[in-house]
């Protein structure tokens, strides 16, 4: 059974902000909307037009009190409110009404494994083949349309013309016996 541990503890600061590329901001060479935006905060500007701006007070996570209470002074604060209680309620509530446990994905060898019968949707479709001048929706239907395309070429060929079965490039050898020679008598 599970039993609550308060940490490791995920904290948050209430300014922090994310990472980013200003392409909002219009100004050249440190002009009047960027130094603005830092005369605000008594900052000065050296950025140069569309240069990014870091990550400020990023989510961190504590190890033990000490890195609390640290934190805590530094303007951090936990991220929800972790109790015991909430984490009794998690692991009593109720599966949803219709909940199947499914058998995919699963753990095979230390590693994640996705259903192999399920299709991953693909950014490829529509797409156009210029060779046969159609649209595919998927990759059954590609393949479908190239198919049928190579058949209704090769109909169009004469029998005594088209292409026959060439015969193997090369000769599957016999696997030859490893090992020591058998001994005889």
């Amino acid at each position: 059974m599970q039993t609550y541990q308060r940490y490791p503890l995920a904290m948050r600061h209430p300014s922090r902000r994310q990472a980013t590329i200003r392409h909002d901001v219009q100004f050249s060479n440190g002009g009047p909307a960027l130094a603005q935006a830092f005369a605000q905060h008594g900052l000065v500007s050296t950025a140069a037009p569309g240069a990014p701006m870091p990550d400020m007070y990023p989510d961190i996570v504590v190890n033990n009190e000490n890195e609390e209470q640290y934190q805590t002074a530094q303007g951090y604060a936990p991220v929800g409110n972790p109790s015991p209680e909430g984490f009794a309620t998690i692991l009593a509530a109720p599966r949803p009404p219709g909940y199947q446990r499914g058998e995919w994905p699963r753990v095979v060898d230390g590693k994640v494994v996705g259903d192999p019968n399920v299709k991953l949707p693909s950014n490829d479709y529509p797409k156009y083949l210029p060779s046969i001048d159609a649209i595919a929706q998927d990759e059954d239907h590609e393949c479908a349309l190239l198919l049928a395309a190579e058949d209704a070429k090769m109909a169009a060929i004469p029998e005594e013309e088209r292409p026959q079965a060439a015969e193997p490039a090369f000769i599957v050898a016999e696997p030859r016996p490893r090992g020591r020679p058998p001994k005889t008598a």
